[in-house]
């Protein structure tokens, strides 16, 4: 089993929440980007392993929801050909900004690997930068050592803003010493 169909199986549950129909799960109407709006602290942070909202407040209904998510994860992971006991921490943080709704995805499985990738927009694309030498590319994953995790949940880590698009790296932890200037792609 690779650990990349675990992250699939993060992203397309994230995903289904962020969409607000539900397929996954029947048809459930849900308003997760609204809610976090709303939340005191301004996003709502889901863990689908334990079905609670970690972060955040969360109506009844969204609760709900958060539990059929749940129970649908076994099912999912069964049809990727692998196991929900196989996932340590599956977490999803919900947010608006200027720029749109997104949500950022926890993915570590039972051996310790662990990835944070952000999304933007319904449905959630990973976000492209523009490297002026390279081309296109993916945002590259977010670095989940103890301090960069908590420099990305607590926001201590010094945000950079690149043409009113906020930076994926922290650049607190960057193995670079100076700022890295990307922009982000739009399209």
């Amino acid at each position: 089993m690779k650990f990349d169909e675990l992250r699939s199986i993060g992203h397309n549950i994230a995903d289904s929440l962020a969409s607000g129909i539900g397929l996954l799960v029947g048809v459930y109407e849900t308003d997760v980007f609204g809610e976090a709006r709303r939340s005191p602290e301004r996003c709502v942070v889901v863990d689908f392993l334990s079905s609670k909202v970690i972060g955040g407040r969360a109506s009844r209904s969204l609760s709900r929801a958060i539990a059929l998510y749940a129970k649908a994860l076994p099912a999912l992971c069964q049809k990727h050909r692998t196991s929900s006991a196989l996932l340590r921490e599956l977490t999803a943080r919900y947010s608006v900004d200027a720029y749109g709704p997104r949500f950022v995805v926890t993915v570590e499985d039972d051996k310790g690997r662990r990835v944070v990738d952000e999304y933007i927009g319904i449905p959630g694309r990973r976000i492209r930068l523009v490297d002026h030498l390279a081309g296109t590319s993916q945002a590259r994953s977010r670095c989940t050592s103890a301090t960069c995790h908590d420099c990305f949940w607590h926001g201590t880590a010094e945000v950079k803003y690149c043409n009113q698009v906020r930076l994926l790296d922290c650049m607190l932890h960057s193995p670079q010493t100076t700022p890295i200037h990307r922009h982000a792609d739009r399209n």
